[in-house]
């Protein structure tokens, strides 16, 4: 992707100043990975089936501390993030309906055809800051030819992570129980075909948006997945397991994890996929309260 890029229509783009300010003035933050989620939008704009945020801009400056920040410029996404509190007042049919939406448009992404390889879009690597693969942090993580090279860097970055979480030499005895059984389960396992998948499915990262009709009343209700810049090719296994996870209800009055709706908007999301791989689930489940997880 060559830089500066713009879009051939959009509305005005920002000044490097009006973004500066806006970020102090709206108490946001820089991200990692701006440059390789323009990447995945442009691609994704190929495909209407999925809603995702245009791509207007992406320009990059040198600032006064001699560093060479990129600003991405997209359209803003009307809606509310799906909470606890947003779920909790919908109705059962307007859940599964929302679910299944967002299953459907997964689902248009993972029929595109394989291209052989495990990695970013057009046989690129993944960022060293992965976690999925992140073992310095640095070294660029693929592209890999096979399940096998991809399998092997994954248990080596879990091998990595584990061995940092406690001060004993070698392993916790229940680490490695769970890094034995992710070892077997992972490289014995089916759906390890190439497939396209969005890593990082939080709620943070799903909008939905109540649509209105004519006469004030709701006409139909949109859910749109934001932050792809994880997006790529992983085995077909991947999307259940970042779904289950990233998906978290949680209780801002409660303060606690709200189990039973989890459940059941994982159990939504799953009917709208030919096979939720249970077994892959289970063991990341199992392997991620140790410290090694998808993001």
């Amino acid at each position: 992707m060559k830089l500066p890029y713009e879009a051939p229509s959009h509305p005005g783009i920002p000044t490097i100043s009006e973004i500066d300010e806006a970020m102090k003035t709206n108490k946001l933050s820089g991200r990692y990975g701006r440059f390789p989620e323009a990447e995945n939008l442009l691609f994704l704009e190929k495909h209407p089936q999925i809603r995702t945020p245009k791509l207007y801009a992406v320009f990059t400056t040198q600032n006064e501390h001699l560093n060479r920040p990129y600003y991405m410029v997209t359209e803003f996404i009307e809606g509310e993030t799906l909470t606890y509190e947003l779920w909790s007042t919908l109705d059962k049919d307007t859940r599964s309906l929302l679910c299944s939406n967002l299953a459907e448009q997964l689902q248009h992404i993972r029929s595109i055809p394989s291209e052989g390889y495990y990695g970013r879009l057009y046989k690129q690597g993944w960022g060293g800051r992965m976690g999925l693969l992140r073992t310095d942090g640095k070294k660029l993580q693929g592209p890999y030819d096979t399940y096998d090279e991809f399998f092997s860097a994954m248990f080596t970055a879990a091998e990595l992570q584990l061995s940092m979480n406690d001060n004993l030499v070698g392993w916790h005895p229940r680490a490695e129980s769970y890094l034995s059984k992710f070892k077997h389960v992972l490289s014995t396992c089916t759906g390890r075909q190439p497939t396209l998948t969005h890593l990082d499915p939080g709620l943070y990262n799903i909008i939905v948006n109540k649509v209105q009709g004519e006469k004030g009343n709701t006409d139909h209700w949109e859910i749109i997945l934001i932050d792809w810049a994880e997006f790529g090719w992983y085995p077909a296994w991947m999307q259940s397991v970042a779904f289950d996870s990233q998906i978290c209800f949680w209780s801002n009055e409660e303060q606690k994890r709200i189990f039973a709706s989890t459940e059941e908007a994982l159990g939504m999301l799953s009917r709208g996929f030919d096979n939720a791989y249970p077994e892959q689930v289970e063991v990341f489940r199992l392997i991620d309260r140790e410290g090694y997880s998808v993001m």
